[in-house]
């Protein structure tokens, strides 16, 4: 396509003007690079099955790319299609008042509009690209550009788009390639692509842009609207965009500016009733500024149900996840190298049972290595799945692993993969029958590897009936192209783990639909004293660190890191978790 340079600027001059002999407006001499910045031949194919089916598939075809520019200038325009990231013409015309009295139905000269006028006057063009947002989110770029909004757009296009910058509060590339696996494993870091996948089809699937709107949400918060534009997403968002956030009306679970503004004093005192300054703020400020979006977050609780004790092989410390409504978040799980960690830090990943009964012994789950076996199940060269069976297990049960091979009985199952940049394939999941799961990144460069340390119970949990908390699987299914996890429980429901690794994080998306009767989830930890821990530290939006033992009774938020802030002789390496409840949400640095 033009933009993306597979024509040289000759053939695209050529194809400006096979399109349009002649041009009146007076601004012509920059017409055609203005041209070529606005015109996307593969997201004008990839929208519009009539174009495919008359000029064929192959978007790089630089014949085709003609062809649709021809078709494009000036009938696609004048029908309202949409040809590039930054523009959307019928967006575009119902933004503006004064556009619509002008220009009425008359998609060519609003086009023409925004070229030569509304770039330079800071209007926006789509619900992706606002260039004032945009400059106010980038410090670098408000310093390079200032209000030179045509130099800001033309560095989008060119620069900001493939970097993963965000163009407008309702969509953040990043995000869309967080939130789905298919994407992820489809585009990896081609964020134009993925830019191209939400334009062309994700926003009509009703997929997510970002954590501050939600489609399907949105249209079934507000019956009005769900009997306007039925299951129209796209309509659903424009509408949110145009007139819904004015409106004050709420565009997911993650935020609520009429919530914000209210919570808020400072706010709205600058503010006043203007919803999209609040939506603005939040994104540039608040949502790092441990502010809080909405109320969401804070229908969930922690509570805190840990005990003393010697022994640095039971898992002493246990905060319970639970619900105070009937809707299961969906949550994250990050796992962080500690701060104390480098290469120079001495490690410790072996079991130490100094301090332990025989009791706690038993108790603590350990099983000697003549009691474990596990066989290699699936491997493709990146990843690897291995099943074990331990004949000690604690449970009545097994779990079945489906993997391409077929299904395999097991007590828990071990996810190794590759690590990018070296000839290693160290372990980063392992995922237990009872619900138990471990998660580790990647080591560092100059390390070998980590320990695991910390884990989570995933699940309806029971956390009353036996010594320890359990959510017992009964079948799990290994999706290798996704890197996602299915699990099925015995107690009846599901949840999908969907898995990112590298050297300086894991990050784990899970996604619930099972009954609320018990908490849905269990952190659990081991601290003994100061240096002998696994966490020791847990942290809020509402508080920036308390003992993990006996520092805190309950908690309410959207998230919370249980850290350590000590160097620990037991299990020196192993990461801090942080688990944060819906999408998009993230708790600020330490």
């Amino acid at each position: 396509m033009c933009r993306k340079r597979l024509l040289p600027v000759l053939v695209c001059t050529l194809a400006l003007v096979l399109a349009r002999p002649a041009l009146s407006s007076p601004v012509y001499d920059d017409y055609y690079r203005w041209f070529t910045l606005s015109f996307d031949a593969s997201l004008y194919l990839a929208q519009y099955a009539d174009l495919r089916a008359a000029f064929g598939q192959d978007a790089n075809d630089p014949w085709v790319q003609i062809k649709l520019l021809q078709h494009w200038f000036p009938y696609g325009i004048q029908e309202g299609r949409r040809a590039s990231s930054d523009f959307d013409v019928r967006f575009y015309v119902s933004r503006y008042l004064d556009l619509q009295a002008f220009f009425g139905a008359d998609m060519e000269g609003a086009w023409i509009h925004w070229m030569a006028y509304g770039i330079d006057e800071g209007r926006r063009g789509s619900a992706e690209f606002d260039v004032r947002s945009y400059l106010g989110a980038y410090p670098d770029l408000e310093a390079a550009f200032g209000t030179n909004y045509r130099a800001a757009w033309e560095h989008w296009l060119t620069y900001g788009i493939q970097e993963g910058r965000r163009g407008s509060p309702e969509f953040d590339v990043q995000f869309y390639l967080d939130e789905y696996p298919d994407l992820r494993a489809a585009f990896a870091g081609d964020f134009e692509a993925a830019f191209e996948h939400w334009v062309a089809q994700g926003i009509r699937e009703g997929r997510r842009g970002s954590s501050e709107f939600d489609a399907w949400f949105y249209l079934n918060q507000y019956p009005d609207l769900a009997a306007a534009f039925a299951l129209d997403y796209q309509a659903a968002l424009k509408h949110w965009v145009v007139h819904g956030i004015q409106e004050g009306r709420r565009g997911s679970l993650e935020f609520d500016a009429s919530f914000y503004l209210d919570e808020y004093p400072d706010l709205a005192a600058a503010f006043g009733a203007d919803h999209q300054a609040a939506l603005e703020h939040w994104v540039h400020y608040g949502s790092h500024e441990r502010r809080r979006g909405s109320s969401f977050g804070f229908l969930y609780s922690l509570q805190n149900e840990s005990f003393a004790t010697n022994c640095a092989e039971v898992d002493n410390i246990q905060a319970v996840f639970r619900s105070d409504t009937t809707t299961l978040p969906q949550f994250a799980i990050r796992a962080t190298h500690p701060r104390y960690l480098g290469a120079q830090v001495t490690d410790n990943c072996g079991a130490d049972f100094t301090g332990c009964s025989v009791a706690e012994r038993a108790a603590s789950g350990f099983a000697a290595s003549a009691l474990v076996s596990c066989s290699e199940r699936y491997n493709d060269g990146t990843n690897v799945l291995s099943v074990c069976t331990d004949s000690n297990w604690w449970r009545p049960g097994t779990m079945t692993v489906r993997v391409p091979a077929g299904g395999f009985a097991a007590h828990f199952l071990k996810l190794n993969r590759k690590i990018d940049d070296a000839n290693s394939w160290p372990e980063v999941l392992v995922l237990y029958q009872d619900g138990n799961l471990r998660l580790k990144p990647h080591a560092p460069a100059g390390r070998s590897d980590v320990c695991f340390g910390s884990s989570v119970v995933i699940g309806p949990t029971d956390i009353v009936s036996a010594a320890r908390p359990y959510s017992e699987i009964s079948e799990v299914a290994f999706d290798s192209k996704t890197l996602c996890l299915t699990l099925s429980y015995v107690a009846g429901g599901t949840s999908r783990l969907c898995l990112d690794v590298n050297r300086s994080e894991a990050n784990l998306r899970v996604e619930s639909a099972h009954a609320l009767a018990e908490p849905f989830a269990v952190f659990r930890s081991m601290w003994v004293g100061k240096g002998l821990a696994d966490a020791d530290t847990v942290e809020s939006f509402d508080s920036t660190g308390d003992p993990i033992l006996s520092g805190w009774d309950y908690s309410r938020g959207p998230g919370w890191r249980f850290s350590r802030r000590v160097l620990s002789s037991h299990n020196t390496s192993a990461p801090d978790l942080e688990v944060t409840l819906g999408r998009g949400i993230s708790l600020p640095p330490y």
